[in-house]
């Protein structure tokens, strides 16, 4: 169920957000940001580990530290996963 959900949410994400240019200096835009965050959650939920969490969050966390809009979306993404010490 938890897997059900954070697609669901994460698609929803995926289709309500726009992208622009970063202006960190990393020159990564936001649509590069929810790629790696798809990448790392179909790694997740093909194999949910605490190892596997902890990069989905960090892909995730990235793309809050960044101007990119939907922020909160994700930062509550992240405050679901918790600690990941309990995939």
């Amino acid at each position: 169920m938890k897997k059900l959900l954070f697609s669901v949410l994460f698609m929803a994400l995926v289709f309500t957000t726009s992208c622009n240019k970063d202006d960190d200096g990393d020159a990564q835009t936001c649509e590069q940001r929810v790629e790696r965050i798809q990448a790392e959650l179909q790694v997740y939920l093909d194999e949910a580990t605490t190892e596997n969490c902890r990069n989905y969050k960090a892909a995730l966390q990235a793309y809050v530290d960044s101007d990119c809009p939907g922020q909160s979306t994700y930062q509550a993404l992240i405050d679901g996963l918790g600690d990941c010490s309990n995939p």
